[in-house]
């Protein structure tokens, strides 16, 4: 069953973002953030790692696979006067894989108490459609053994663009459909202000909770 929640697209979550999202980060789950390019999935991600690592003091790994890392570090440091939190730990090595990523995240839950990690994003490391399931099932079966929720983000298809209503739903993934099987937790993201700015609020975005194991029914409308 699919809930909708307004609320506004910052870096830093909102006690009312706070409350839709982080019950859905639970031990051992797969957690997709999803959306057509523009509409804030990475900042969502970002802002989720940086909540666990410099409020929750919760060890982080963060995997950045499509920009280098700079522009994100700098969501992390803006507005705030202190280093990154040494609670997160920064990867963006260019081609990495869902094994190599595996393996860095064992060695930091060795030597720390590793509680989220946080991959951007999903189409390049499943690298062609053939490995497109192998890639998810690898993805959830890392979250398992190493027992922390795992989000990863994903881009929707064009197929939202063609309606009317261009709200995003589960057969968007379109080829990643698998990845949409194999999570545990499926979020849609969607901005009005994109297609309308006329009428769409700025700033604005629109959960919608399409998947959830534990069907966690707490939300609403949330606005700034």
């Amino acid at each position: 069953m699919e809930r909708n929640n307004i609320i506004p697209v910052a870096e830093y979550l909102t006690n009312e973002a706070n409350a839709v999202l982080l019950p859905l980060l639970n031990p051992s789950e797969l957690t997709v953030i999803t959306a057509r390019p523009g509409m804030g999935k990475t900042t969502l991600a970002v802002s989720i790692a940086r909540q666990y690592a410099s409020h929750k003091h919760i060890t982080t790994g963060i995997f950045y696979l499509e920009l280098s890392i700079e522009p994100h570090t700098q969501i992390f440091l803006r507005s705030v006067n202190f280093p990154l939190p040494s609670e997160l730990f920064i990867n963006d090595t260019p081609g990495i894989t869902v094994s190599e990523i595996h393996q860095k995240c064992r060695e930091i839950k060795d030597t720390h108490d590793l509680g989220l990690v946080v991959i951007d994003c999903f189409q390049l490391i499943s690298r062609g459609n053939e490995n497109i399931q192998k890639t998810a099932a690898q993805l959830k079966d890392m979250a398992l053994d190493l027992c922390v929720p795992v989000i990863v983000t994903s881009q929707l298809s064009r197929s939202c663009e063609e309606r009317r209503d261009h709200r995003p739903r589960m057969t968007d993934f379109g080829e990643s459909g698998a990845l949409a099987d194999i999570a545990d937790n499926v979020v849609l993201l969607y901005r009005e202000e994109y297609y309308r700015p006329d009428i769409g609020k700025p700033g604005e975005c629109e959960l919608i909770i399409a998947k959830s194991k534990n069907n966690n029914k707490n939300g609403g409308n949330f606005n700034e």
